[in-house]
């Protein structure tokens, strides 16, 4: 079996080009017909490992490459650079079968723009192609799954954290459940704008440089389920393919 398909024509329209490069390959071939069957979306083909698909990002110059991150010979995260190089300005979103802090960590640091679990909906690997370019994309499992795996440190000092007002404390807390600015605007009866701007004051009261970065923080700083409690109520579950964009 070729490692490589055919890359589509050029992308028309202002839609944004995706590659997948996936060893498995039904679930490759179904991502990418569900890609192409979007309106916003089209499907540049797919790749079974990082060398084809190297190449294919070199000819096809795509937005996007979903790069599953064990591929034969290769982890799928230490090839990032290089396809951001093979492709300048391409997004790279890492498909994952499970949550590692580590590689999550390593995969930031190499410049991938999201990390969503392979057993994810759907919806939420859309979701994730459609990001907006200077964010990090998160699906909501892998964000609980990193929560959950982040103890409180008792030795944390909260910064500012403490003094959360209300409004803030709600807002951390719907981050927390994965929902993205603009759900948390509707549900809280915001403008994105102010949303936005409570956003910004929680990163600099945690000390944190993205919404990722200032849950984790809530997290060890064991602020997180008190800003739930100070809201007055549980965060509303995010809706299905919803994510954390880290700005």
């Amino acid at each position: 079996m070729n490692a490589s398909r055919e890359p589509a024509p050029p992308p028309v329209n202002g839609r944004r080009s995706v590659l997948v490069v996936d060893d498995h390959t039904s679930f490759a071939e179904t991502l990418s017909i569900a890609i192409a069957a979007q309106d916003d979306l089209v499907s540049v083909g797919i790749a079974s490992n990082v060398d084809a698909g190297l190449h294919m990002a070199a000819a096809t110059s795509p937005d996007v490459v979903l790069l599953d991150q064990n591929l034969p010979g290769a982890q799928g995260v230490g090839a990032i650079g290089a396809f951001r190089n093979a492709a300048p300005g391409v997004r790279v979103i890492v498909l994952t079968g499970q949550v590692d802090l580590t590689l999550l960590t390593e995969a930031a640091r190499r410049g991938a723009a999201g990390f969503v679990l392979k057993s994810a909906s759907l919806a939420e690997v859309l979701a994730a192609a459609r990001g907006d370019e200077r964010s990090v994309f998160v699906d909501a499992e892998t964000l609980r799954a990193v929560i959950d795996a982040v103890a409180p440190d008792p030795d944390a000092v909260p910064r500012d954290g403490a003094h959360l007002t209300p409004r803030e404390a709600e807002v951390l807390a719907l981050l927390g459940e994965a929902t993205e600015p603009k759900a948390i605007a509707r549900l809280l009866g915001i403008s994105l704008y102010t949303t936005r701007g409570h956003i910004q004051t929680i990163l600099e009261k945690l000390g944190a440089h993205s919404q990722l970065e200032a849950v984790i923080a809530a997290s060890r700083q064991g602020l997180l389920r008190a800003s739930t409690d100070r809201a007055g109520q549980p965060p509303t579950p995010a809706p299905p393919g919803a994510g954390l964009t880290a700005e």
